[in-house]
């Protein structure tokens, strides 16, 4: 075969280091500036980025030549040494070891990007969550199904 194609969509999240909420309004549009550029130049596609002060989730398709640690090394080390070394340096950055990668199938793509978009705000949105969940479904088992808390994991 001389062509590869490969479909692989990845929840990726990553914790501050011992889940402090580092994560502060000056440097967030930095942090996430820096792992969409690290991204695009990996040729990675991202359908979501978004996160709490505590971690970072990440929704993105991985080219075929690109694999999720390597990726998450050079996000995680990467955007840590550029908030570390912005002019105001008053909110240092540390990434807890380690990371979570799950992967998803395409039908699940928008439910995910929508999970994603209200994970910023998650105690004003489960309401609205819920309704989105029950006119697409029917039912909140889905989000039971995808979101199941784990050790680590902000809920709402």
């Amino acid at each position: 075969m001389s062509d590869t194609y490969t479909e692989i969509y990845y929840h990726l999240v990553w914790t501050t280091k011992n889940r402090e909420p580092m994560i502060v309004p000056p440097m967030e549009e930095t942090l996430h500036t820096s792992i969409k550029a690290i991204c695009r130049d990996a040729r990675v596609t991202i359908h979501a980025l978004n996160g709490l002060p505590d971690h970072v989730h990440l929704a993105c398709t991985l080219p075929a030549t690109v694999a999720a640690a390597p990726l998450m090394n050079k996000m995680k080390g990467g955007s840590a040494h550029l908030v570390n070394h912005l002019p105001e340096g008053r909110h240092p950055l540390a990434w807890q070891p380690g990371y979570g990668a799950l992967t998803f199938a395409r039908r699940d793509l928008k439910t995910i990007v929508a999970y994603l978009r209200c994970r910023l705000y998650p105690k004003s949105t489960a309401a609205s969550w819920e309704r989105y969940t029950l006119a697409k479904y029917g039912t909140l088992r889905h989000r039971a199904a995808f979101f199941q808390p784990r050790r680590g994991f902000v809920t709402f």
